[in-house]
């Protein structure tokens, strides 16, 4: 091989490693920002009722984005805020003690925020939404919501740890909050599914929701001993699998136990 190829082939390997690696601190530096934000985001609108400030005390080295079990149902978020910065935030949603405490938004599409952030910036952990063709106010039978599942540990990448029955025991429970209250979830069946999937399905005619809810029951991987009918309301999560996978989703799947909203 002559010099010239020589130095050919090491300029070309010299741009490959270079863009590589300004690719990977792109990715980074716009991990990190999205991080500030939903922690900002946090720590700017959430408040305990009472009027308290400060919403996360010295509970040894939580990070100020989780939140206790028993501070959940005392949350409230300054909706009035939220919709100025962007009107498309409808709802606030917890799991307490994870990293799940962000503001939930709905646009005209679920492409709307697959990579925009809640203030409508360009960020690739996006934002938690509820599909468009869902009730805002959470008054359907079955309503979904997506989270990436990022590899930064934000926004829905818990979610695959309900295949663990341990830490689905600690975790029973999440909470999504609007202007008018809160309602509380208790998690009922969670598992890895492949698309297109019926348990994404949002039409029910009449009758046949509880064979509905009889079936994404009967797919949890986990043993909650809990059994809503076809009278319950369900909230689905979802995320994407981890491994890579675009044609597989992880769904936990929550009935309605407790509604706070006049």
């Amino acid at each position: 091989m002559s010099r010239k190829i020589r130095w050919a082939a090491a300029a070309l390997l010299l741009c490959i490693f270079a863009g590589s690696a300004g690719l990977f601190f792109t990715r980074w530096l716009d991990y990190r920002r999205g991080e500030a934000l939903y922690a900002g985001a946090a720590e700017e609108f959430l408040s305990l009722r009472g009027g308290e400030d400060q919403v996360i005390d010295n509970r040894g080295d939580l990070p100020l984005q989780e939140i206790p079990a028993d501070l959940a149902p005392e949350l409230t978020m300054d909706f009035d805020a939220l919709a100025e910065v962007n009107p498309d935030i409808v709802a606030w949603i917890v799991i307490p003690d994870t990293n799940v405490n962000y503001p939930v938004l709905q646009g005209p599409s679920n492409d709307t925020y697959l990579r925009r952030a809640y203030d409508g910036t360009s960020r690739r952990m996006g934002s938690i939404f509820i599909d468009y063709r869902c009730s805002a106010d959470l008054s359907d039978a079955h309503t979904i919501v997506y989270g990436h599942n990022m590899r930064n540990s934000t926004m829905f990448s818990v979610l695959p740890r309900y295949s663990e029955q341990a830490f689905y025991e600690q975790h029973r429970y999440f909470y999504i909050y609007t202007a008018e209250g809160c309602c509380k979830y208790e998690i009922f069946s969670a598992y890895m599914t492949e698309l297109p999937s019926d348990s994404y399905a949002l039409d029910f005619p009449d009758g046949t929701f509880g064979d509905y809810v009889s079936r994404i029951t009967s797919q949890t991987w986990i043993a909650s001993n809990v059994f809503p009918t076809g009278s319950d309301r369900i909230v689905s999560l979802s995320t994407c699998s981890s491994d890579n996978d675009d044609t597989k989703r992880f769904l936990v799947h929550g009935y309605l136990v407790e509604d706070t909203r006049p």
